[in-house]
């Protein structure tokens, strides 16, 4: 058996990535409140708040972390009607990167 043998299969781009523990959290809560302090991150998480900071850019790195968002309150800025449009798809990497 060489070392080749031994060397793990390489992952393809699209293929789920393994998320840490404390990575699922940083991510719940991100979810919930992404203004959340690093503090209460590393309070939560058990991490050092330069962990929680390094493991936040590589996960924005990584693509797993795609952006934060402002939620707006539409009636403030004028419009009376809000519509929700929902679009059910298959993920296919090659139309997604077209979007």
């Amino acid at each position: 058996m060489g070392l080749a043998a031994t060397r793990p299969k390489p992952k393809r781009p699209d293929e789920p990535k393994d998320v840490e523990r404390p990575d699922r959290i940083i991510l719940e809560r991100l979810q919930k409140d992404d203004k959340v302090s690093l503090g209460d991150l590393a309070k939560k998480t058990g991490l050092a708040s330069s962990s929680v900071h390094y493991r936040i850019k590589r996960l924005e790195e990584e693509g797993i972390i795609k952006g934060y968002h402002a939620i707006v309150d539409p009636v403030k800025l004028g419009y009376d009607i809000l519509a929700v449009s929902f679009i059910r798809s298959r993920y296919d990497p090659k139309s997604y990167e077209r979007l």
